[in-house]
C-alpha cells in the first residue's frame, strides 16, 4: 500500500510545485499526472473510487505533454477576446483536477471509515470540501479578471495561494494515510 500513496504524493509535488531553470521545468506536470494515474491504478484494487481519477489523470498527462511544446499563458494581460479559449482550457484542467482530488479524498475517507479512523476520515472530507469550494470560487472569479480590476486580480491571486496550500494539505493527508493504512496492514499480518 505504501507505493501507490507515494506515487500520488510525488505526482502532486510534480504538478503543484514548479521549479524552473530558465525555460526548463525540472518537475514536468505530465510526469506528475503519470505518477498519479499509476498510484490510483494501484489503489483501485483496494477501493474502486480511486478508478474515477485515472482517466482524468491520463488526459491531463497527455495535455500537459502537449503544452510543453505549445504553451499557453492564461495571465490576465495575455487574454483577449480572440484567445479567450485559453480560459476554457484552464477551466477544464481545474475540473479534471477536481475529479482527481475527489477520488483521492473519497478513497481515503472510505478506507478510514472501514478502519474507524475518524480523524483521517474527517480530514479527507474537510480538505475535499475546501478544495471544491475554492476551486469553484476561482472558476467563477476567473472571467472577471479580464477587466483587470486590481481587487479581482488580487483576490484571484489569494485564491490561487489558498488552492496551492490546499494541495499541500492533501499531500500531507496522503502521507498520513500512507502511514496509517500501512500500520493497519502490518498489524493484520
Amino acid at each position: 500500500m505504501r507505493k501507490p500513496y507515494s506515487q500520488l504524493i510525488w505526482g502532486l509535488v510534480f504538478i503543484f510545485f514548479n521549479i524552473n531553470i530558465g525555460p526548463i521545468d525540472i518537475l514536468p506536470n505530465f510526469l506528475g499526472y503519470i505518477f498519479i494515474a499509476s498510484g490510483l491504478e494501484g489503489l483501485a484494487q483496494v477501493n474502486l473510487i480511486y478508478k474515477k481519477g485515472i482517466i482524468p489523470s491520463v488526459v491531463l498527462a497527455f495535455a500537459s505533454f502537449i503544452l510543453i511544446f505549445y504553451p499557453i499563458n492564461t495571465s490576465s494581460e495575455n487574454i483577449t477576446p480572440s484567445n479567450c479559449w485559453m480560459l476554457g482550457i484552464s477551466a477544464a484542467f481545474s475540473v479534471l483536477n477536481l475529479v482527481i482530488f475527489y477520488s483521492i479524498c473519497k478513497g481515503i475517507h472510505d478506507e478510514s471509515e472501514k478502519l474507524a479512523n475518524n480523524d483521517l476520515m474527517l480530514s479527507a472530507k474537510t480538505r475535499w470540501n475546501c478544495m471544491l469550494y475554492f476551486t469553484c470560487f476561482s472558476l467563477i472569479l476567473t472571467p472577471f479578471t479580464l477587466n483587470k480590476g486590481q481587487f479581482i486580480v488580487g483576490l484571484n491571486f489569494v485564491i490561487s495561494l489558498i488552492l496551492l496550500f490546499l494541495a499541500f494539505l492533501i499531500v500531507l493527508l496522503l502521507w498520513k494515510a500512507r502511514d496509517e493504512f500501512n500500520k493497519d496492514i502490518s498489524l493484520e499480518e
